[in-house]
């Protein structure tokens, strides 16, 4: 294993030698400033990267094992680096050395495979291992031996971290400070400042992006900002990744400019050599440099690095230019004469339609002779004018006496005859569903803005031929196929159009998703069951056209999970994601009775699942009482994280739910700000939309909101949490009772409100509530609950049961008792308010025989309360009256 020796340099601005300077920065830039994201989330490849591409800016992703690598080569190929985040995220501080080998270095050998790119960078997770402490360096060590630098979670304590001077040894570059992007504009832009005022570096931390209740989640508004307010500050800044920052940083240091000939001493060549003390294999960035130019040197025709030309500028006495060190002698092409002045003139547009034409003109003098060159290539013009009619690079030589001077390039582009275009147009999908819209946009050129676009766009278009303007135009198709698309573009030149055809395929399937229905439609049912550790009691029902699970025990595990199996006529169906149609997006709406986290994964016909906590991260949803209308993608997630196992996307045959899973080892907060680490007592119901991505729900849905315990007499609440878009519709109430004796239907006629409805029953027993929905154009639906009136004077269930309670009635914040056990049992006692709103879990092992219980941290206002054991076998509940 590498092991990290101190290493003490004396860094100032500069590195200074006899006759030249390299910057502390890329293009002499004041500070690097490095963009950073972990954990390759899905709303980096869809928003973060192209935000970044829009500015040409470029970033670092730190990313796990994943099923799919295609999009981590696309964000290199744009310009980005994928780092090392290890294989599983685990704790690093909390395993073995042969894991840490196999978690850092085996995963930076896959990653390497499977991009195509050298992985030179590393991030800790949770920032385990890359502290000055220690206890840390076996880690750092391990990510040595491999990496150039490694980025911890430790911010900026003070002015100094953002100094040049932030590594004076090796092991300091695996201890890179980081700032978390979680605050304001303000924070941001300060560090900003202080990057360029102490001339260091600066990672800058981001989690996912535009994603509500996500790690670290930054609004897309807001990081658009921040991304804004980099571009105001680009001149001064070098906006670069991790890799290339670091890379530069460690170059500068040890990089030396010698001389291998002077100016002349090889005909009139200078040759020079930029070289350093670190692997060429790692370490390949170019470094900017300022060299004096020698005061016999009178002017500079060339240069080249290796042999390939190098770029160059003359800033007063000194040549300007970036190289990289080890790569082939530098050799400067000089002169000792005197040159001629080359001052270029241009009259007309450089880019222009014949009969139009260009004229470019350079000083005149009888002494001077000229060679004008279009893309290289002598034209054997000997004037200071030349007249050009065709598109290329053009420049011309001046002489004196033989000692030359060029002016630059220019690019002229000559687009054909004026009035002539030249067709073509885009197409935004090469291949789609029948019926769905396919948009064409003409990007024709050598445009006057009088043509004629005449568009065919084939068998079954729902366009006929004809005129269309450029677009973009919007078409669907009625037949599959292949359809030869053709545009014809006719500018004001008699007779002067042209053509332009592109093939575009329509497939005949449903386009609405491979599989849909609410859960009772005609084709497809679902066979339901739940992989449950303790075989607790639960109910699934079909109501109101979803899947309602009434999780009524307490006790089971925190990765129990219902699972749904797509079924026709009795047969398990399988659905295929490998075709390029299909998109895995699945799309539902869905409540609870209370507050909860609904997860979901799909499972393949091995039974494995798309799961682990990087999907547990992404495919979850925090239920209200009021639908929500969400979606999934799996795209990318056709892995178990857990087992590193694939999950076969050519035969998934269900969709497994887990309601607030992990909530013992991982507990969480929702997106409402509450600390979840208990199991979920209630209902959730989901409604089923679709699997694929162009299937959308109806927007006509009822919804009621009741309480889960009513009393006798009791005036109750209960809100309607329909579509409010729904402006036009009349709200129907019903409320009866099931007993047909005393079945007296109650209607009330009201328009949507936030409000809700206050009734009360005054007899025991199953009621209904009902509300019908009405559209002004007669569209209807329903919505139905059903709610138990209790006799509040009882204080136990009439049920058998294996307890006798006793407990004291409750102080505001505590209540103790005792509980009289039959058998030894796992519990949980919940305290609710009559309404049935949980106030208070609390997970207990009762021994056989008594045991003493107490409730701590209550805050309780004055009322009456139900406080209900629930064991493997039995159930039962005592009120409780509360008073100051």
């Amino acid at each position: 294993m590498k092991k990290l020796l101190p290493i003490f340099l004396l860094v100032t601005s500069f590195s200074f030698a006899q006759n030249y300077t390299i910057g502390n920065w890329y293009n002499f830039k004041k500070g690097a400033i490095c963009l950073t994201f972990d954990d390759w989330d899905s709303s980096h490849f869809e928003i973060a990267i192209p935000e970044l591409n829009k500015r040409n800016i470029p970033g670092t992703f730190f990313i796990n094992r994943l099923s799919d690598y295609s999009s981590t080569i696309s964000a290199i190929e744009q310009g980005h680096e994928i780092a090392n985040h290890t294989e599983s995220h685990f704790h690093l501080r909390e395993i073995k050395s042969w894991s840490l080998r196999r978690q850092i270095s085996d995963f930076k050998m896959m990653l390497e495979e499977n991009t195509g790119s050298l992985i030179k960078t590393f991030a800790y997770p949770f920032g385990e291992g890359g502290e000055s402490d220690s206890s840390d360096y076996e880690i750092q060590d391990t990510v040595a031996n491999g990496h150039i630098a490694a980025r911890s979670v430790s911010q900026p304590l003070n002015d100094s971290d953002y100094s040049y001077n932030f590594a004076p040894n090796e092991r300091d570059y695996f201890q890179i400070k980081t700032v978390h992007m979680k605050g304001d504009m303000d924070f941001y832009n300060e560090s900003f400042r202080k990057v360029l005022k102490y001339g260091g570096m600066m990672t800058y931390m981001f989690h996912s992006i535009d994603k509500p209740g996500g790690w670290d989640n930054m609004e897309s508004d807001h990081f658009k900002d921040v991304l804004d307010d980099l571009k105001l500050i680009e001149d001064s800044a070098w906006i670069t990744t991790f890799m290339e920052a670091v890379s530069y940083h460690k170059e500068k240091q040890s990089a030396v400019l010698t001389t291998l000939n002077e100016p002349f001493e090889n005909d009139n060549n200078w040759i020079l050599k930029l070289s350093d003390t670190l692997r060429d294999d790692w370490y390949n960035q170019e470094l900017s440099i300022k060299l004096l130019k020698p005061e016999n040197i009178t002017a500079i025709t060339g240069a080249t690095h290796g042999g390939i030309n190098l770029d160059y500028s003359i800033e007063r006495d000194s040549i300007v230019f970036n190289a990289v060190p080890d790569k082939g002698e530098i050799i400067f092409s000089v002169l000792s004469c005197t040159q001629p002045t080359t001052n270029l003139s241009i009259t007309g547009e450089t880019k222009f339609c014949i009969p139009d034409s260009l004229k470019m003109e350079v000083d005149y003098d009888e002494n001077y002779t000229y060679d004008w060159f279009r893309d290289s290539v002598n034209l054997n013009v000997d004037s200071n004018i030349l007249n050009i009619y065709s598109s290329g690079e053009y420049f011309v030589t001046v002489k004196l006496d033989g000692c030359p001077n060029s002016t630059q390039k220019t690019i002229v582009d000559v687009t054909g005859y004026c009035g002539i275009p030249n067709a073509d147009f885009t197409v935004n999908k090469n291949k789609e569903y029948i019926d769905e819209k396919i948009q064409f946009t003409s990007t024709s050129t050598n445009i006057e803005g009088n043509e004629t676009y005449f568009w065919d766009f084939g068998e079954g278009a729902s366009l006929e031929p004809g005129n269309y303007g450029p677009g973009p135009i919007s078409v669907s198709y009625s037949t599959p196929g292949k359809k030869d698309v053709t545009l014809k573009v006719t500018g004001l030149v008699s007779f002067t159009d042209t053509i332009k055809s592109k093939i575009v395929e329509i497939t005949n399937m449903d386009a609405c998703g491979i599989y849909k229905e609410d859960f009772n439609g005609p084709d497809y049912k679902f066979w339901y069951g739940c992989n449950c550790k303790w075989g607790f009691n639960y109910t699934i029902d079909f109501l109101n056209k979803a899947l309602r699970l009434n999780l009524t025990d307490s006790i089971y595990g925190e990765w129990d999970n219902f699972v749904l199996a797509f079924y026709k006529d009795s047969v398990m169906q399988t659905l295929d994601f490998s075709n390029e149609f299909y998109n895995p997006v699945l799309r539902v709406r869905a409540k609870a009775s209370d507050t909860c986290r609904a997860s979901f994964t799909l499972l393949d016909t091995n039974y494995t699942h798309t799961a682990g906590m990087e999907i547990n991260r992404k495919a979850y949803i925090d239920l209200t009482t009021e639908y929500q209308e969400f979606e999934i993608d799996f795209n990318n997630l056709f892995y178990n994280q857990w087992n590193k196992t694939e999950v076969d996307s050519t035969a998934l045959w269900g969709i497994s739910i887990t309601i607030n899973g992990g909530f013992e080892n991982y507990s969480f907060t929702n997106k409402f700000g509450q600390f979840i680490n208990s199991n979920f007592i209630g209902n959730v119901d989901v409604d089923w939309i679709s699997i694929g991505d162009k299937c959308y729900p109806d927007s006509l849905f009822a919804n009621i909101v009741t309480p889960d315990t009513i009393c006798q007499g009791q005036f109750f609440n209960v809100w309607n949490h329909s579509n409010p878009e729904l402006s036009d519709a009349e709200y129907i109430w019903h409320f009866s009772s099931l007993d047909s004796s005393e079945y007296t239907p109650v209607s009330d006629t009201v328009m949507y409100s936030e409000s809700p409805i206050s009734k009360s029953f005054e007899n025991v027993g199953w009621k209904q509530i009902k509300l019908d929905v009405v559209k002004s154009n007669g569209d209807t639906t329903s919505v139905s609950e059903y709610v138990y009136i209790k006799d509040c004077t009882l204080s136990l269930d009439e049920i058998n049961h294996n307890f006798d309670l006793n407990f004291n009635n409750p102080f505001t914040n505590s209540i103790q008792g005792e509980i009289m056990s039959e058998v030894s049992t796992k519990s949980v006692l919940i305290l609710t308010d009559l309404s049935g709103k949980i106030i208070k879990k609390k997970y207990v092992f009762l021994n056989q025989g008594r045991n003493l219980i107490s409730i701590e941290n209550l805050n309780l206002s004055d009322g009456i309360y139900l406080l209900n054991i629930y064991g493997e076998k039995s159930s039962q509940n005592v009120k409780l009256v509360c008073k100051h």
